[in-house]
């Protein structure tokens, strides 16, 4: 039941109901609000005001009620769409050519494939000025501090910086914001605690930074140095550092570990350190990078194609004993994005400090690393059952008349990130989802390529602080701005078309053996800007069960996985000839051939 006193103001309430149709169940709920604040102002006990406080009361249950009552979206089913097979490119076998082609790459494939290290361009704008500052503190022993960011790019980023550093005998350490206290970007809570260990002193910042101002002039008023190294979108003026490394005019939008990572790697060049030197960074870049969903074309693909080489040949042994933790025999691209990154990331989400996730990737040898391990592992199992639990609640809260889902509960702060995700995903349409406070709301945005998220955001009235991109972007707002931000928001959705995502598939496969995953292996890495092979295969089920009760292993023409589908298999009524939808992998602990699947059809549907 609400208040005995009027929550709102009787013109913000007049200006609400006049936003929607007189038609509308919200207008008359708004109606009576309205009559019953305009009487309370006038005379709180007065039998008008009790009158309409009670019709207040019964409109606000029969609206809550009817919104209990509203039938809940059905995901919309995936349209499968099989592209043409091209015509082989000179020299290459027709898989290797279909996946290229579908992906754009039609010349220069060989490059392309081996993806050089020599092919790094140590030219950035303003990466020389850093270097000449970071290699000064160094002569004259002017301790060094490393200002991260708490994400899995953050992090890799850090103890990238760190790591370099101190092997050149620097005098360096670091600072991380906590997700909760601090929040997003350099602020000047953690200038004044680095201060604190000393000064002079040289602040190198990585992953964040680049709206920093008041941060950054109060560091300089504080006689400490401060090169910027991001590569957020920069809004307006940069802050006065002095110096900014920005891939901004690059011809690569890097991670924030790559950008430190070229700083690192024009140092150790001036320097005169080895190559081998600097590929022994490129594991902890190739993390970042893959983590931050930048585009794996152009540098970017040199550096995870190289870091994962690293990381499968010459593991550092925080890798070691992740992989004996969890069980990783190979490292791929997808073991990062969905393995490795989570379980960094799960220290912040879930309320730790990511100081420890640095450490542990600094670890100098595997039994001190061990423990960590184990500790991340299991947190990521509390965030995944937190996130199971959590996101179930919000798809018990989606309006399907709208068509950007909107939701603000008390949802853990650590995962909206991931519930957006995975409701924009199921219900392929944008999804903010915002964690509720005494003062504040704060969450992120997942949005879809036909919606700029960003842009959405720069129009929204109501917003106190944001920051993102196209498809994805983090928000606060006063609690008392909600509805203003909610109306704005939805205002600019009005014209989203909702249809089913449409999936490109590369091709049907037939004959699936050893000698065909090493070739679609072969142009590894896969991800944001250069996707995952998807191929369809008939499989005639022989045997099936299930994996935790949640994924659905096959026995057919070989082993297939299909990943939260066993229900719906049970569900579709246990079908003998299904299609798959996926790609062929090598299982490293078997060495056998498997078939692993996000989603299958029964062989008698129309579209397969």
């Amino acid at each position: 039941m609400p208040s005995v006193v009027p929550q709102r103001d009787p013109k913000e309430i007049k200006r609400l109901r006049d936003s929607v149709s007189l038609g509308d169940p919200l207008w008359n709920l708004y109606n009576a609000e309205l009559r019953f604040a305009q009487a309370y102002q006038s005379d709180p006990g007065d039998l008008e005001t009790r009158i309409w406080k009670h019709i207040y009361q019964h409109s606000l249950k029969l609206f809550e009620k009817s919104e209990q009552e509203k039938p809940k979206p059905e995901p919309p089913e995936p349209r499968w769409n099989v592209l043409p097979l091209p015509k082989p490119l000179p020299g290459l076998d027709r898989v290797t050519s279909t996946i290229l082609i579908n992906r754009g790459i039609k010349e220069n494939i060989e490059k392309f494939i081996q993806a050089p290290i020599e092919d790094l361009d140590p030219a950035m704008e303003g990466v020389q000025k850093a270097v000449s500052l970071i290699r000064k503190a160094i002569d004259k022993k002017v301790p060094i501090t490393i200002y991260g960011d708490y994400d899995t790019d953050g992090i890799a980023g850090t103890a990238l910086a760190v790591d370099a550093l101190r092997k050149i005998e620097a005098n360096v350490d670091y600072y991380i914001n906590s997700r909760y206290q601090d929040g997003y970007s350099v602020n000047e809570n953690g200038m004044n605690e680095i201060a604190s260990r000393g000064i002079p002193r040289l602040v190198i910042t990585v992953d964040n930074g680049i709206g920093a101002h008041q941060a950054v002039q109060s560091a300089r008023e504080k006689k400490m140095g401060v090169i910027i190294t991001d590569h957020h979108e920069i809004t307006g003026d940069v802050p006065n550092a002095h110096a900014l490394v920005h891939p901004h005019s690059f011809h690569t939008p890097l991670s924030g570990a790559g950008v430190i990572f070229k700083v690192i790697c024009c140092l150790y060049q001036q320097l005169g350190l080895s190559q081998e030197d600097i590929a022994g960074l490129l594991d902890l870049a190739a993390l970042g990078t893959v983590a931050d969903l930048v585009p794996l074309t152009g540098e970017n693909r040199i550096i995870v194609k190289h870091g994962i080489i690293q990381l499968n040949k010459k593991p550092r042994p925080a890798v070691q004993a992740l992989s004996q933790e969890v069980g990783m025999w190979h490292i791929r691209s997808e073991d990062i994005s969905y393995r490795i990154a989570p379980i960094i990331n799960s220290l912040s989400r879930m309320g730790g400090a990511a100081d420890q996730a640095v450490e542990f990737l600094l670890a100098p040898d595997i039994e001190s690393a061990a423990p960590t391990a184990s500790y991340l592992k299991q947190l990521n199992e509390q965030r995944k059952d937190l996130v199971k639990k959590q996101a179930e609640e919000a798809e018990g809260m989606v309006d399907p008349t709208k068509r950007i889902i909107v939701l603000c509960s008390s949802f853990h702060e650590g995962v909206t990130g991931i519930i957006a995700g995975r409701l924009k995903e199921k219900y392929n349409r944008p999804a903010v989802v915002l964690s509720e406070n005494e003062t504040h709301l704060r969450g992120s945005c997942r949005s879809i390529p036909e919606f700029n998220i960003k842009e959405a955001l720069d129009k929204c009235e109501g917003i106190e602080q944001y920051g993102g991109h196209a498809m994805a972007a983090g928000l606060t707002i006063k609690k008392g701005d909600y509805d203003k931000f909610y109306r704005s928001l939805l205002r600019q959705g009005e014209n989203i078309v909702l249809q089913p995502p449409v999936l490109s598939i590369d091709a049907r496969l037939k004959k699936i053996d050893a000698a065909l995953v090493r070739r679609i292996e072969k142009l590894e890495p896969y991800g944001e800007g250069f996707a995952p092979p998807l191929f369809i295969y008939e499989c005639q089920v022989k045997e099936f069960k299930d994996i935790h009760g949640i994924h659905l292993k096959l026995a057919g023409n070989m082993e297939c996985i299909v990943w939260g589908a066993y229900q719906k298999y049970i569900d579709a009524g246990r079908p003998e000839k299904i299609f798959l939808l996926g790609a062929p992998a090598l299982d490293f602990y078997s060495n056998s051939v498997q078939f692993i699947a996000r989603d299958f059809k029964a062989a008698e549907s129309n579209d397969s």
